[in-house]
């Protein structure tokens, strides 16, 4: 499940909540429980047999990005790309540093 923050800065991205074991009526319940508590308006639930949702840490986007650099573009490299540096530049690191 995700849930949008309020503020503007972090607008683009959402809070997750990983809920492992969970069958489609239960995770259905739990956004039923979600949305009755007022904690999301639309909390999102995603199927895992239709979308892969990726949760990678700092180092892991840095190690894509950095291995998309030197590939081939293409639309989806370049998607992939600016999703990585936007996310990288929200969390106030610059992606042509290299890390450092």
């Amino acid at each position: 499940m995700s849930f949008r923050t309020g503020s503007d800065a972090e607008q683009s991205f959402c809070w997750s909540i990983e809920l492992p074991e969970l069958t489609a009526d239960e995770a259905s319940q739990a956004v039923s429980a979600i949305k009755g508590a007022g904690l999301a308006s639309e909390p999102l639930l995603v199927d895992p047999a239709v979308f892969l949702t990726l949760h990678l840490d700092r180092e892991s986007v840095e190690t894509l990005l950095a291995g998309l650099a030197v590939g081939p573009a293409n639309a989806v490299s370049d998607s992939l790309k600016e999703s990585f540096e936007e996310w990288l530049a929200w969390r106030g690191a610059d992606p042509a540093s290299d890390g450092e």
